[in-house]
């Protein structure tokens, strides 16, 4: 890619349509805007888009927007115990016609989001899931202690989450990330010796990678490659030969597939893009901890701990919180 953006103030990128080379030949710089909402004191846990509409969350309470400008809250109709039950929901994905979303407590709870609609799916065994992706006909969480599917976010089976041993002492691994690579599923994490890769078509059976001395904290695929990044970097076409992705530094936190392009972001703020998920180019900083991203259309959206951060062809990228 020619060319580069500098000084690109990216806490929260909301992208919305189909990405293409664009973005990273826009050469657009941040621009400081006030969002109508939500407040720049939340921390935002995980963005999704589908329907013609982004989904933020912040933990307890969900936002949406048809153009990352103008956010709505989504306003919980049921009653305040069964809207309160999650302290915080960590991860929320499209399936097609509605949104479903994922806590974490002592039980955690699924949830169905559709326009202002918010009611209870179902419960699912085991805690803390950080992370959850759907294939078209099946989903899986992951998180610290178990792994967990469901053929329709209602009835969940918890699966197996591996043990690893570090120093004689057996961990149990903590997965952050899960994605569908186009034949298999694909989670990430790690103990406190080695990063960890998951790997299965079925979901129920895993093989497990271990990557020494790298801390694994995100992974995405367009269906034909796939980009786990982290402590270390790198790409595979099968799910299970990795090569090491040198254009990207150590620390990365969040990759995405927008749909025409990878974008991964960092410590410190530096975000990189790639067509293929092995050559990448920098394409903006940003002053915030991005978490999570997610892209419709041509408008991209990154959220992260009160950062929000916007793009679109015509404005370039702008912070919003």
């Amino acid at each position: 890619m020619a060319c580069r953006v500098v000084g690109l103030a990216l806490s929260t990128i909301v992208a919305v349509g189909s990405l293409g080379p664009d973005l990273a030949a826009q050469c657009s710089r941040w621009q400081r805007i006030e969002p109508s909402a939500p407040t720049p004191t939340q921390w935002f846990t995980a963005v999704a888009y589908g329907g013609g509409r982004f989904l933020v969350t912040d933990g307890q309470e969900l936002f949406t927007s048809a153009d990352g400008w103008q956010w709505d809250e989504v306003v919980c109709t049921m009653s305040p115990g069964e809207c309160m039950i999650a302290r915080r929901i960590e991860a929320a994905v499209w399936n097609g016609s509605e949104f479903i979303a994922i806590g974490n407590s002592g039980l955690d709870r699924v949830y169905r989001i559709s326009g202002d609609r918010l009611e209870i799916a179902g419960d699912c065994p085991g805690t803390w899931y950080r992370a959850l992706a759907f294939n078209g006909s099946s989903y899986v969480a992951v998180g610290d202690y178990s792994t967990a599917t469901s053929p329709d976010a209602g009835s969940w089976e918890q699966r197996w989450n591996p043990e690893v041993v570090c120093s004689c002492v057996s961990e149990i691994v903590r997965l952050s990330s899960v994605t569908w690579a186009g034949s298999r599923w694909i989670a990430v994490g790690d103990v406190s010796c080695a990063g960890v890769i998951l790997s299965g078509s079925d979901s129920a059976t895993w093989h497990l990678q271990l990557v020494a001395s790298a801390d694994l904290r995100s992974v995405a695929s367009d269906g034909a490659r796939t980009v786990i990044v982290g402590g270390a970097s790198m790409v595979s076409s099968d799910g299970v030969s990795w090569d090491a992705i040198t254009d990207l530094p150590a620390g990365m936190l969040t990759v995405e597939w927008t749909g025409a392009l990878f974008l991964a972001v960092g410590v410190g703020g530096a975000i990189f893009a790639s067509e293929d998920g092995v050559s990448w180019d920098q394409v903006g900083t940003t002053n915030g901890c991005v978490e999570s991203l997610a892209a419709g259309g041509e408008t991209v959206i990154a959220v992260g701990q009160q950062t929000m951060s916007r793009f679109d062809p015509t404005h370039g990228w702008r912070d919003l919180v």
